[in-house]
């Protein structure tokens, strides 16, 4: 059950987090892809009957079928920091340090 209700809440959280770096994230094909399964598993979730929640059965297809498509999210998210980052080697920039947190926060959230 906690599953059922966090999930939504965790993704919704993650597109978020892309649509607030201070770049202009629709410039980065891996970011915009990233964005894009991100809002594909949260309208699955959000898809689901509220009354199915309870029965983690229901919801169980949904969970692996985005697990599936998520897959290749830290690769793509780790391409496109690489891009951001360009030839910059400083970790302590005021960019790099922002691109840090929306990384650690992004991938903290998941589940």
């Amino acid at each position: 059950e906690f599953l059922c209700k966090e999930m939504p809440i965790r993704y919704a959280e993650r597109i978020r987090n892309i649509e607030q770096l201070p770049v202009p994230w629709q410039s980065f094909e891996e970011l915009v892809s990233v964005h894009r399964l991100q809002l594909a598993a949260f309208q699955a979730f959000q898809e689901q009957p509220r009354s199915q929640w309870e029965r983690v059965e229901a919801f169980r297809p949904v969970v692996q079928e985005v697990q599936q498509n998520d897959k290749k999210t830290k690769f793509l998210l780790m391409q496109a920091a690489q891009k951001m980052r360009g030839n910059s080697t400083s970790f302590t920039d005021p960019f790099s340090l922002e691109l840090n947190k929306f990384l650690d926060d992004f991938l903290l959230s998941r589940l």
